[in-house]
Protein backbone atom coordinates (compact mmCIF):
# COMPACT_ATOMS: atom_id res chain seq x y z
CA UNK A 1 0.00 0.00 0.00
CA UNK A 2 2.73 2.30 1.29
CA UNK A 3 4.20 2.59 -2.65
CA UNK A 4 1.10 3.60 -4.44
CA UNK A 5 0.21 7.02 -5.03
CA UNK A 6 -2.38 9.15 -3.82
CA UNK A 7 -4.54 10.18 -6.81
CA UNK A 8 -5.26 13.96 -6.31
CA UNK A 9 -9.63 14.64 -5.93
CA UNK A 10 -9.15 17.96 -8.07
CA UNK A 11 -6.26 19.13 -10.70
CA UNK A 12 -8.20 21.70 -11.65
CA UNK A 13 -8.78 24.04 -8.75
CA UNK A 14 -8.27 28.00 -9.04
CA UNK A 15 -5.79 29.71 -6.75
CA UNK A 16 -8.36 31.81 -5.96
CA UNK A 17 -10.42 28.50 -4.98
CA UNK A 18 -6.67 26.87 -3.29
CA UNK A 19 -7.08 30.04 -0.85
CA UNK A 20 -10.48 30.04 -0.29
CA UNK A 21 -10.22 26.64 0.93
CA UNK A 22 -6.91 26.66 2.66
CA UNK A 23 -8.53 25.79 6.08
CA UNK A 24 -10.43 23.16 4.28
CA UNK A 25 -9.33 19.38 4.12
CA UNK A 26 -11.29 17.91 1.12
CA UNK A 27 -11.73 13.98 0.48
CA UNK A 28 -13.86 12.56 -1.98
CA UNK A 29 -15.28 8.83 -1.10
CA UNK A 30 -15.23 5.70 -3.46
CA UNK A 31 -18.94 6.50 -4.09
CA UNK A 32 -18.12 10.22 -5.83
CA UNK A 33 -19.29 12.16 -2.60
CA UNK A 34 -17.01 15.25 -1.02
CA UNK A 35 -16.63 15.23 2.34
CA UNK A 36 -14.56 18.14 4.44
CA UNK A 37 -13.15 18.36 7.60
CA UNK A 38 -11.69 22.38 8.90
CA UNK A 39 -8.68 23.24 10.88
CA UNK A 40 -8.96 26.12 12.42
CA UNK A 41 -6.87 29.14 11.54
CA UNK A 42 -9.77 31.14 10.93
CA UNK A 43 -11.30 33.17 13.57
CA UNK A 44 -14.66 31.61 15.03
CA UNK A 45 -16.58 34.99 13.69
CA UNK A 46 -16.00 34.27 10.20
CA UNK A 47 -17.70 30.87 9.65
CA UNK A 48 -21.00 32.93 10.22
CA UNK A 49 -20.16 35.32 7.44
CA UNK A 50 -19.26 32.69 4.63
CA UNK A 51 -19.63 29.18 4.01
CA UNK A 52 -16.46 27.82 4.66
CA UNK A 53 -17.08 24.54 3.73
CA UNK A 54 -18.56 25.24 0.32
CA UNK A 55 -16.01 28.41 -1.18
CA UNK A 56 -19.19 28.32 -4.01
CA UNK A 57 -21.91 28.63 -2.12
CA UNK A 58 -21.95 32.74 -2.36
CA UNK A 59 -25.33 32.63 -1.08
CA UNK A 60 -24.86 31.07 2.38
CA UNK A 61 -28.20 31.91 5.22
CA UNK A 62 -27.43 31.20 8.70
CA UNK A 63 -30.04 29.26 10.64
CA UNK A 64 -31.33 31.99 12.61
CA UNK A 65 -32.07 33.92 9.74
CA UNK A 66 -33.34 31.48 7.03
CA UNK A 67 -37.32 32.10 6.52
CA UNK A 68 -39.93 30.43 3.91
CA UNK A 69 -38.52 33.14 1.12
CA UNK A 70 -35.57 31.24 0.92
CA UNK A 71 -37.34 28.03 0.15
CA UNK A 72 -37.91 27.01 -4.14
CA UNK A 73 -41.55 28.57 -4.59
CA UNK A 74 -42.61 25.24 -4.82
CA UNK A 75 -41.75 24.36 -1.59
CA UNK A 76 -42.85 27.33 0.02
CA UNK A 77 -45.01 25.84 3.00
CA UNK A 78 -44.77 26.21 6.53
CA UNK A 79 -44.65 22.77 7.27
CA UNK A 80 -41.12 22.10 5.28
CA UNK A 81 -39.52 25.52 6.67
CA UNK A 82 -40.61 23.93 10.34
CA UNK A 83 -38.37 20.72 10.08
CA UNK A 84 -35.43 22.36 8.01
CA UNK A 85 -35.34 25.10 11.58
CA UNK A 86 -35.93 21.88 13.54
CA UNK A 87 -33.08 19.93 12.16
CA UNK A 88 -30.99 22.81 12.43
CA UNK A 89 -31.50 23.02 16.22
CA UNK A 90 -30.50 19.47 16.06
CA UNK A 91 -27.39 20.27 14.43
CA UNK A 92 -24.04 20.05 16.35
CA UNK A 93 -20.15 20.90 15.41
CA UNK A 94 -18.09 18.13 16.11
CA UNK A 95 -14.46 19.36 17.39
CA UNK A 96 -11.63 16.17 17.64
CA UNK A 97 -8.13 16.48 18.93
CA UNK A 98 -7.25 13.16 17.94
CA UNK A 99 -6.20 10.92 15.12
CA UNK A 100 -6.31 7.53 14.97
CA UNK A 101 -2.81 5.68 14.09
CA UNK A 102 -5.84 3.02 12.33
CA UNK A 103 -6.95 5.32 9.80
CA UNK A 104 -6.24 3.53 6.13
CA UNK A 105 -3.98 5.12 3.79
CA UNK A 106 -7.04 5.25 0.95
CA UNK A 107 -10.84 5.07 0.93
CA UNK A 108 -11.86 1.40 1.00
CA UNK A 109 -11.83 0.27 -2.23
CA UNK A 110 -9.97 3.20 -4.12
CA UNK A 111 -7.04 5.05 -4.51
CA UNK A 112 -8.28 8.04 -2.94
CA UNK A 113 -5.90 9.40 0.21
CA UNK A 114 -7.89 8.92 3.33
CA UNK A 115 -8.43 12.17 5.37
CA UNK A 116 -5.46 12.85 7.58
CA UNK A 117 -3.81 9.28 7.20
CA UNK A 118 -0.37 10.03 8.87
CA UNK A 119 -0.66 13.22 10.15
CA UNK A 120 0.32 14.39 13.43
CA UNK A 121 -1.74 12.82 16.36
CA UNK A 122 -3.00 15.78 18.16
CA UNK A 123 -4.60 18.17 15.17
CA UNK A 124 -7.46 19.91 15.97
CA UNK A 125 -10.42 19.59 13.05
CA UNK A 126 -14.09 20.17 13.29
CA UNK A 127 -16.58 18.40 11.29
CA UNK A 128 -20.79 18.57 11.59
CA UNK A 129 -23.02 16.18 13.11
CA UNK A 130 -26.95 15.78 14.26
CA UNK A 131 -28.45 14.84 17.38
CA UNK A 132 -30.53 11.02 15.94
CA UNK A 133 -31.58 10.01 19.11
CA UNK A 134 -31.89 11.58 23.10
CA UNK A 135 -32.44 9.48 26.29
CA UNK A 136 -33.12 10.86 29.73
CA UNK A 137 -32.10 8.32 32.55
CA UNK A 138 -32.83 8.55 36.52
CA UNK A 139 -31.64 6.31 38.92
CA UNK A 140 -30.80 3.84 36.23
CA UNK A 141 -33.75 3.89 34.23
CA UNK A 142 -35.36 5.08 31.01
CA UNK A 143 -37.52 7.80 31.66
CA UNK A 144 -40.39 7.02 29.65
CA UNK A 145 -40.79 3.32 30.31
CA UNK A 146 -38.45 2.58 33.86
CA UNK A 147 -36.49 0.28 31.90
CA UNK A 148 -33.05 -0.19 33.48
CA UNK A 149 -29.83 0.91 32.09
CA UNK A 150 -28.45 -1.63 29.47
CA UNK A 151 -25.17 -1.17 30.78
CA UNK A 152 -27.18 -1.22 34.52
CA UNK A 153 -25.59 1.93 34.89
CA UNK A 154 -27.09 4.09 37.80
CA UNK A 155 -25.07 7.75 37.70
CA UNK A 156 -24.17 9.77 34.91
CA UNK A 157 -20.96 9.29 33.21
CA UNK A 158 -19.37 12.26 32.09
CA UNK A 159 -16.05 13.54 32.66
CA UNK A 160 -16.88 15.99 35.60
CA UNK A 161 -19.20 13.02 37.44
CA UNK A 162 -16.39 10.08 36.73
CA UNK A 163 -14.26 12.58 39.09
CA UNK A 164 -16.99 13.21 41.70
CA UNK A 165 -17.67 11.81 44.62
CA UNK A 166 -21.57 12.36 44.04
CA UNK A 167 -22.13 11.86 40.44
CA UNK A 168 -25.53 12.82 39.14
CA UNK A 169 -28.47 10.17 39.22
CA UNK A 170 -29.99 12.03 36.39
CA UNK A 171 -28.49 12.09 32.81
CA UNK A 172 -29.11 12.39 29.32
CA UNK A 173 -27.45 10.07 26.90
CA UNK A 174 -27.70 11.83 22.97
CA UNK A 175 -26.94 9.71 20.40
CA UNK A 176 -24.74 12.03 17.22
CA UNK A 177 -24.74 11.26 13.71
CA UNK A 178 -21.33 12.25 11.92
CA UNK A 179 -18.93 11.15 8.83
CA UNK A 180 -16.38 7.55 9.54
CA UNK A 181 -13.85 10.63 8.25
CA UNK A 182 -14.31 13.09 10.93
CA UNK A 183 -14.81 10.57 14.10
CA UNK A 184 -12.84 7.66 12.47
CA UNK A 185 -12.74 5.24 16.51
CA UNK A 186 -12.67 4.94 19.90
CA UNK A 187 -9.41 6.91 19.85
CA UNK A 188 -11.14 10.16 18.23
CA UNK A 189 -13.85 9.45 20.08
CA UNK A 190 -12.47 9.79 23.22
CA UNK A 191 -10.84 13.53 22.47
CA UNK A 192 -14.50 14.87 20.91
CA UNK A 193 -16.71 17.37 21.81
CA UNK A 194 -19.65 18.63 20.74
CA UNK A 195 -20.50 22.55 20.75
CA UNK A 196 -24.60 22.79 20.51
CA UNK A 197 -26.95 25.93 19.32
CA UNK A 198 -24.24 27.06 17.58
CA UNK A 199 -26.55 29.76 15.33
CA UNK A 200 -24.36 32.75 15.91
CA UNK A 201 -20.97 33.62 17.07
CA UNK A 202 -22.47 35.41 19.82
CA UNK A 203 -23.93 31.72 20.82
CA UNK A 204 -23.40 30.81 24.57
CA UNK A 205 -21.35 27.90 24.69
CA UNK A 206 -23.20 24.85 25.46
CA UNK A 207 -20.83 21.92 25.04
CA UNK A 208 -20.95 17.83 25.40
CA UNK A 209 -17.61 16.97 26.30
CA UNK A 210 -17.54 12.92 26.82
CA UNK A 211 -18.58 10.64 23.54
CA UNK A 212 -17.79 6.79 23.01
CA UNK A 213 -18.18 5.03 19.27
CA UNK A 214 -21.53 3.31 19.10
CA UNK A 215 -21.21 2.11 15.82
CA UNK A 216 -18.80 2.94 12.53
CA UNK A 217 -18.52 1.47 9.31
CA UNK A 218 -16.02 3.21 7.14
CA UNK A 219 -17.09 2.29 3.62
CA UNK A 220 -20.34 3.96 4.44
CA UNK A 221 -18.28 6.51 5.93
CA UNK A 222 -20.67 7.00 8.81
CA UNK A 223 -19.84 7.16 12.74
CA UNK A 224 -22.62 6.91 15.02
CA UNK A 225 -21.66 8.35 18.57
CA UNK A 226 -22.91 8.24 22.18
CA UNK A 227 -22.46 11.01 24.16
CA UNK A 228 -23.48 12.35 27.48
CA UNK A 229 -24.63 14.78 29.72
CA UNK A 230 -25.81 15.89 33.17
CA UNK A 231 -26.43 19.40 32.33
CA UNK A 232 -30.41 19.59 32.75
CA UNK A 233 -31.00 22.75 30.29
CA UNK A 234 -28.61 21.07 27.51
CA UNK A 235 -30.31 17.55 28.08
CA UNK A 236 -34.26 19.11 27.98
CA UNK A 237 -33.22 21.24 25.02
CA UNK A 238 -32.32 18.26 23.23
CA UNK A 239 -35.34 16.17 24.42
CA UNK A 240 -38.01 19.10 22.98
CA UNK A 241 -36.01 19.73 20.15
CA UNK A 242 -35.81 16.02 18.96
CA UNK A 243 -39.31 15.68 19.32
CA UNK A 244 -40.20 19.17 17.40
CA UNK A 245 -37.86 17.32 14.86
CA UNK A 246 -40.15 13.95 14.72
CA UNK A 247 -43.48 15.85 15.01
CA UNK A 248 -42.62 18.37 11.74
CA UNK A 249 -41.41 15.71 9.84
CA UNK A 250 -44.35 13.88 10.24
CA UNK A 251 -47.01 16.51 9.61
CA UNK A 252 -44.28 17.84 6.77
CA UNK A 253 -44.86 14.18 5.06
CA UNK A 254 -48.43 13.87 5.60
CA UNK A 255 -48.97 17.52 4.16
CA UNK A 256 -46.65 16.46 1.06
CA UNK A 257 -48.71 13.50 0.68
CA UNK A 258 -52.33 15.19 0.71
CA UNK A 259 -51.19 17.22 -1.96
CA UNK A 260 -49.73 14.68 -3.95
CA UNK A 261 -52.70 12.20 -3.66
CA UNK A 262 -55.18 16.26 -4.15
CA UNK A 263 -52.95 17.15 -7.13
CA UNK A 264 -52.67 13.52 -8.52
Amino acid sequence: MGSQMCKPLNNEKSEQDNAETRSTTETRSRQGVSHETQTPPLGESSRHKTCQKNPGHKGYIAAHKFKIKHLPKTHRDQDVLDVIIAASQLTVRVSVRAISPQRPEFWPGSNHCYPHYNEQKSLLRTGSGMVSEVYKYTDGYFERDRVQHHQRKQHCWCANCQRSNTPSSVWWEVFVDTAAHVVFDETEACETSLRLFYDTKDSPLYIINTAVIDFVNVQRDFSKLKCVTCDKHIGEQLQRFFLNFDKFGRRSLTSTLIKETSTG
